[in-house]
């Protein structure tokens, strides 16, 4: 066996008939050294390195290397093939599969060496897209906002009025101290389950009918919570119970513009809560579908704009080739139209340039036979 024992093919350690696809496997094994900087079948002897070749797969370059082309990485790796029919046939195939590989290489650095460019249909449909979400931001938290502070103001109204509608209707009772009446007419109400509560107290602040029987007897205390305001003698209020947020209406009871008692009752913000998410979210889905639209019909709104952009590029290109019968020949009524028809213009006059300088470019005159000239003449040139 002759030859470099890290560097044999299999059919070579083993002593079968070798040809040129086994040279191959030992130039594949040059290649592997040459980019990971090690030979892909060590051993501690030449026996231990015959073993690995005949048995063992090379480590995948990838794994110590991972920039190296992949066309690259699938040469060296049919080289390697334990079986020559899986390997190149013959050196020049590997050669033009080398050549293939450096004319990768050399795409891949122009294109890299190519700036970097976000196209005008991406640019216009971002930046139209993102003045309408602004504007549509804006214009939802300003609507919503003001959608908000009417709803509030309309369930406050109803508050209100539906408070001092109790305290009428409880006026003659209240007056008469007829409290076991009143708590009847509580206890009706409360099951309606529109309210969180209510509570009646007497002209000496002393509850005598509630929703909650623990207060009756008990001095009156208003909820503590944020104050809303007073409206017709109604004062309005929000609180909190186990976490759900309440609005409660506080009215005096009066009877000839003398205080009898109080009136004071809470309904659920809950549902007020509700419209309000709902409206949030509606304004919220229409602004991002109006977004998406925009940003679409621009897209394709600036790639019909591309189109004449990239067409006279491709004209002043032929231009610059020297190419100037080149025309573009194509008719709008708009500005793109009277772009077409300045290049146009300009061809026509490149061209009329050209023909002109041709016409006075001198050109060899035919040799005449030498004889006699007469004094002064100028010979020919």
């Amino acid at each position: 066996v002759l030859g470099t024992s890290q560097y044999m093919s299999l059919e070579q350690t083993r002593g079968d008939k070798l040809d040129g696809r086994s040279d191959l496997f030992s130039a594949g094994i040059v290649l592997y050294q040459m980019i990971v900087g090690h030979r892909p079948f060590r051993g501690d002897s030449l026996v231990a390195v015959a073993t690995k070749i005949a048995n063992e797969a090379a480590t995948p370059i990838d794994k110590a290397r991972t920039d190296v082309p992949h066309s690259l990485r699938r040469v060296i790796d049919r080289c390697l093939a334990k079986n020559p029919s899986q390997r190149f046939q013959t050196g020049a195939e590997m050669a033009d599969a080398l050549v293939k590989v450096l004319a990768e290489i050399d795409e891949d650095e122009r294109e890299r060496a190519k700036p970097r460019m976000l196209p005008l249909r991406v640019k216009w449909a971002l930046m139209m897209a993102a003045i309408v979400a602004v504007v549509m931001g804006v214009s939802a938290t300003l609507i919503t906002q003001r959608q908000s502070a009417a709803l509030m103001a309309q369930a406050i109204d109803y508050g209100a009025s539906t408070a001092r509608l109790m305290a009428a209707q409880n006026a003659a009772l209240v007056l008469g101290e007829e409290w076991e009446a009143v708590e009847v007419l509580v206890e009706k109400i409360m099951k309606t389950g529109d309210y969180e509560r209510i509570t009646v107290a007497d002209a000496n602040g002393v509850v005598r009918a509630a929703s909650d029987a623990k207060l009756v007897g008990q001095p009156y205390k208003p909820p503590a919570g944020e104050r809303l305001g007073v409206r017709d003698k109604v004062t309005a209020e929000r609180y909190v119970v186990n976490g759900q947020p309440m609005l409660g209406f506080d009215v005096p009871v009066t009877f000839q513009d003398q205080v009898a008692g109080r009136v004071a009752l809470g309904i659920h913000e809950e549902p007020l809560t509700r419209v309000k998410n709902l409206s949030i979210t509606l304004m919220a889905m229409l602004a991002l579908v109006t977004v998406l639209a925009v940003a679409v019909a621009m897209y394709f709104v600036a790639n019909w704009f591309a189109k004449p952009i990239k067409l006279v590029g491709e004209s002043m290109g032929e231009v610059a080739k020297g190419r100037f019968d080149h025309r573009i020949a194509e008719h709008r009524k708009d500005e793109f139209g009277q772009l077409y028809a300045a290049f146009d213009d300009m061809a026509a006059a490149l061209a009329e340039r050209e023909a002109a300088l041709d016409r006075s470019t001198p050109h060899a005159a035919t040799p005449r036979p030498p004889g006699p000239r007469a004094t002064g003449q100028v010979p020919a040139r």
